[in-house]
């Protein structure tokens, strides 16, 4: 049988899994990019948290959402400039 590897990391489990100090994972926790649970009193990131971006990152460009505009770009009007009379 598989071992089970558990849904709530700690600080430092977090750090291990994503190659990062203790400091980044707290950054990352303040900047909104890695969720926590609090569990009896103790900071704890769900796995899920940190699998999920990490494998939204290494996703191909072509998987990507698709950037679309509001208006279609218009080239500009350029047939009021002549050569050599810019500004003029």
């Amino acid at each position: 049988m598989g071992q089970l590897k558990p849904l709530l990391l700690r600080i430092d489990e977090t750090a291990a899994l994503l190659g990062v100090g203790r400091t980044k994972v707290y950054e990352l926790i303040r900047a909104g990019t890695l969720s926590t649970v609090r569990l009896a009193g103790d900071m704890r990131v769900p796995r899920a948290a940190v699998v999920r971006p990490v494998a939204d990152a290494m996703k191909p460009a072509k998987e990507a959402e698709p950037v679309t505009l509001a208006e279609p770009m218009v080239p500009p009007d350029l047939s009021g400039l002549h050569r050599g009379t810019y500004g003029a």
